[in-house]
């Protein structure tokens, strides 16, 4: 075998090992934050408890003590927002770094191109340029509304004109986006399945 077949048969192994996302562990990014937050709650509850049933506090004492556990759990609550808002933009970056890693190894696009990935026309337009349609790839428009998101999420946390646009029957322009952990678990199978499917076009480039 000479060293032009070795070189494509190793190029080959690593753009699968990149495009072939497990979406189990990828599910973990949100599983993290249900589990930390399952267990401070349980603990929070055991704490009332405790509180409820010592007999050496009065019941404005009790009441004071239970008051901060319920700041603690607001606080909570608006951790695990985060968390989950982190999850959908660890995805994302997975996805994205996958891709430009795939790309790199065929250097068929340049340094600038790679660079202008993130911007969706330029997205389309550079893969077409090397006979990549990837509108017609399973899964594209998961991917489109998880970019369209991640945006959101980094910028301000609230739904942009442009995402609204995507899917005006889901989104409205200016509303907060507080279902994060849905919108994981509904994007996050078909999202892996397009940068599969991805993949196995960059192969065919080869």
């Amino acid at each position: 075998m000479n060293q032009e077949k070795i070189t494509k048969l190793h190029n080959k192994f690593l753009i699968e090992t990149y495009t072939n996302l497990d979406p189990a562990r990828l599910a973990d990014l949100l599983e993290f934050s249900k589990i930390y937050n399952a267990k401070f709650i349980e603990k929070s509850d055991k704490k009332v408890r405790e509180i409820i049933g010592d007999i050496s506090l009065d019941s404005d004492e009790k009441n004071q003590r239970i008051d901060f556990l319920v700041e603690d759990v607001s606080m909570m609550n608006d951790i695990r927002i985060i968390g989950e808002e982190l999850a959908i933009i660890g995805l994302y970056k997975t996805i994205e770094i996958a891709i430009k890693k795939s790309m790199k190894i065929t250097g068929k696009f340049s340094k600038k191109q790679l660079e202008e990935l993130h911007k969706i026309e330029k997205f389309i337009e550079h893969f077409k340029s090397i006979n990549i349609e990837v509108k017609s790839i399973e899964g594209f428009n998961s991917f489109n509304e998880l970019r369209l998101i991640n945006n959101c999420l980094k910028h301000s946390g609230f739904v942009s004109k442009a995402l609204m646009d995507f899917n005006p029957s889901l989104w409205r322009k200016g509303e907060k986006i507080d279902n994060s952990a849905e919108t994981f678990s509904r994007l996050l199978y078909p999202s892996v399945k397009f940068v599969k499917g991805l993949g196995n076009k960059i192969i065919l480039t080869l």
